[in-house]
């Protein structure tokens, strides 16, 4: 992991080097098939991969981690483009942002409600595509937006993040066994730290790709974070639509989704 972070962080760097980053790359495949042999043939492995046999653990740590990768980009990109964009002071940038938090925190009385009308698969899906819907909204932001019309989109977008979030930490252990949920707990935090470290890093790679493509300098401009939260959200979009091989009844015994439609 450390090496895997490591070759993502270096890729959003001015002056890539690539010969750091291929060696790192290569250490983390190593490194990674090591713990795959070592897992299998220990009787009792400090990180157990069986409840990656249950499909909606599985999911949520791979496409789901995915999901959380590219969200957590948000709260990096952001304060960036309104203090490097918009040419914000640092505390306008962060009050703007706090909408962003306040729509997280303003969703929690909702979500079980939302989970119980639509499920997890119809919730996975379609908040995923809102989320997506905001972060392509972000790329269409410029100094003159009416910060009324900016609160109102983080809110939103921040409302997504947080019922996205609370239906994988839920979806995670909806079917996993209790012999095997020490495991899956361990394997799921892990996954969860990981993807805000990534997150950081994977907003500093669209921001410099977006530079690249536009055949930019080092310092970005407005029109480079407009194409760093297109690449992040287009991601988010097919990620969001890879959800939709989840069962339709998944995680139905804990969003009470089933009973409701008898």
């Amino acid at each position: 992991l450390l090496c895997a972070t490591g070759a993502i962080d270096l890729l959003g760097r001015g002056a890539v080097p690539w010969l750091a980053v291929a060696s790192l790359a290569g250490a983390a495949g190593v490194a990674g098939l090591l713990l795959r042999l070592q897992v299998r043939r220990h009787p009792h492995p400090m990180l157990d991969p069986s409840p990656l046999r249950v499909a909606t653990f599985r999911m949520v740590m791979t496409n789901g981690t995915g999901m959380r990768v590219l969200i957590s980009a948000m709260p990096f990109l952001l304060p960036l483009l309104f203090q490097l964009g918009f040419g914000l002071d640092a505390i306008r940038a962060g009050l703007l942002t706090l909408a962003l938090f306040a729509g997280n925190i303003g969703m929690k009385p909702l979500t079980s409600p939302i989970l119980r009308r639509y499920g997890f698969r119809g919730v996975l899906v379609g908040n995923g595509l809102l989320q997506a819907a905001t972060m392509l909204a972000c790329a269409a932001l410029t100094p003159a937006t009416p910060a009324a019309a900016v609160i109102a989109l983080l809110v939103v977008s921040g409302a997504s993040r947080s019922l996205q979030f609370t239906a994988l930490g839920t979806l995670a252990f909806a079917d996993v066994p209790k012999p095997m949920m020490s495991a899956a707990n361990t394997l799921f935090s892990v996954a969860f730290q990981l993807a805000i470290g990534l997150g950081v890093a994977l907003g500093a790679v669209a921001l410099r790709a977006s530079g690249h493509l536009l055949g930019e300098g080092a310092a970005p401009s407005l029109a480079t974070f407009h194409g760093a939260f297109g690449i992040i959200g287009v991601l988010t979009l097919v990620t969001a639509l890879a959800g939709l091989r989840l069962a339709g009844d998944a995680g139905a015994s804990v969003s009470g989704r089933a009973v409701v439609e008898r």
